[in-house]
């Protein structure tokens, strides 16, 4: 069975060189490492998306109260010229997915391990220094993104990938509420 330390360390180090390769061109506020299930068709490799600073002051205006949701849910960045896509181009990356998906398959893993995984590759990212080149807001985060709708938890998603402190930076910035999270 593949351990949870090598597999958050790819997925992070494919996330990061991803960036360092295609820096966005404006501004983000977050990078959303996405994953997936059996359920899925394809590649089930992790995708990345970085949604810019221009949509997230876009929708604060155009959604009002209910902005936060339109900010973080992930399925709301379809079709969004101001969502960037991230290539996680890596052989290591493939490989050591398609060896977890045969291993869920098999009933040896299920869903919640690839969940945590990707959980602690976007904790990883959140306690790193990016470069300054890197175009991102102050209160820049990376949290996970449920492909597989099994969790539909993207708060729960999200408390376990960003430090406390930059979620109380979220809220004290009007990008999240607190109960529900979803509503200012």
């Amino acid at each position: 069975m593949v351990e949870l330390e090598r597999i958050k360390t790819v997925l992070a180090n494919a996330v990061r060189n991803a960036v360092l390769k295609s820096p966005p061109t404006e501004p983000v506020y977050a990078i959303v490492v996405q994953y997936y299930g059996s359920d899925s068709d394809g590649d089930l490799t992790p995708s990345s998306r970085m949604p810019s600073e221009t949509r997230r002051q876009a929708l604060l205006t155009e959604k009002g109260s209910t902005a936060p949701h339109h900010i973080w849910v992930h399925d709301e960045f379809d079709d969004d010229h101001a969502v960037f896509d991230l290539d996680l181009d890596d052989q290591t990356l493939r490989q050591l997915w398609a060896d977890l998906n045969r291993q869920m398959e098999a009933g040896r893993i299920d869903l919640t391990f690839i969940r945590k995984c990707v959980q602690e590759a976007c904790s990883q990212l959140n306690n790193e220094i990016w470069p300054s080149s890197f175009l991102s807001t102050d209160d820049f985060v990376v949290y996970p993104g449920d492909m597989t709708h099994k969790f539909c938890d993207t708060i729960g998603d999200m408390n376990e990938s960003i430090p406390a402190s930059r979620m109380n930076l979220l809220r004290a910035h009007g990008f999240l509420g607190i109960d529900p999270w979803w509503k200012l």
